[in-house]
């Protein structure tokens, strides 16, 4: 039986698309792992940049964008926390025999060519910025998303954040096709759980973790097989979240009777895989 060739994309090769290509590796039939693409983020895209101010501004006016851009400047300053996994993607390339290519942007020249030079048939993204068509295309199949949020609902972020603002019962995972907007493509798997009282963003996080594996490794494993059905999303004229102002923190933080961070899922701990012994 021919084998599906994926490779995986991210921007942070020692969080959970490490664990996302453990799964993968080593519990789903039918596929391989030809390569990992690891986007450095050393390369800017300006245009992006001028779509992002514009974006803030129509969002919540020059307050917000000066928020926006002292929240920017703190994470430059201050080193983000990020989930750690035991191996990083460079330690699985040599566990399971494929190549982790670092490239500036992924939206770049750089990239595109060493996507292209993968052959693979599926991208699986976990953790990047808005990918491009003309990157997503390149595999034969186009490229899937793992988004920690309900889709058509949560699009966009933070996780964790708007489901506990909104006051709504259950957290989703979703994986979905990528296409030219932002959680927007076919929903080809979905998972939830349940919103307890005692929760944070941060703990929401954690939950999503225990399912979001198992999640992507069902889906990828279905498209190898040629069964994987999309499931049927009326998006209506749902928006994309963004993160939240000062007040709709604050707003969140009087409800919760505690400090809350917009980027408190950033904390959130890597969990072990559920299915098999490392």
């Amino acid at each position: 039986m021919t084998q599906l060739r994926v490779v995986v994309i991210t921007s942070n090769a020692s969080g959970n698309a490490a664990r996302v290509c453990h799964h993968l590796a080593r519990s789903v039939d039918g596929i391989t792992l030809v390569g990992a693409l690891v986007d450095a983020g050393t390369t800017s895209d300006r245009r992006r940049q001028l779509r992002r101010l514009r974006a803030w501004q129509s969002h919540g006016g020059s307050r917000y964008v000066l928020w926006r851009c002292w929240l920017e400047a703190r994470d430059k300053v201050r080193p983000q926390i990020r989930a750690q996994y035991v191996h990083t993607l460079g330690h699985l390339g040599e566990m399971y025999g494929f190549p982790v290519i670092q490239v500036p942007n992924i939206n770049g020249t750089q990239a595109r060519d060493s996507l292209a030079g993968l052959n693979a048939d599926l991208g699986v993204s976990v953790g990047n910025r808005v990918i491009q068509e003309s990157t997503f295309a390149i595999p034969r199949l186009g490229m899937v998303n793992l988004h920690h949020g309900r889709i058509p609902d949560f699009r966009g972020g933070p996780p964790g954040f708007w489901e506990m603002y909104d006051q709504v019962p259950v957290m989703g995972v979703s994986v979905h096709r990528i296409d030219a907007e932002l959680d927007h493509g076919e929903l080809l798997g979905a998972a939830e759980f349940a919103i307890l009282d005692r929760d944070d963003p941060r703990t929401l996080m954690e939950r999503a973790y225990t399912v979001d594996v198992r999640l992507m490794g069902e889906v990828v494993g279905a498209i190898s097989k040629g069964s994987n059905k999309p499931i049927a999303v009326d998006f209506g004229a749902r928006g994309v979240r963004t993160i939240p102002s000062r007040a709709q923190v604050r707003a969140l933080e009087a409800r919760l009777g505690r400090p809350v961070r917009h980027d408190d899922f950033r904390r959130a701990r890597l969990p072990p895989l559920p299915d098999a012994p490392p």
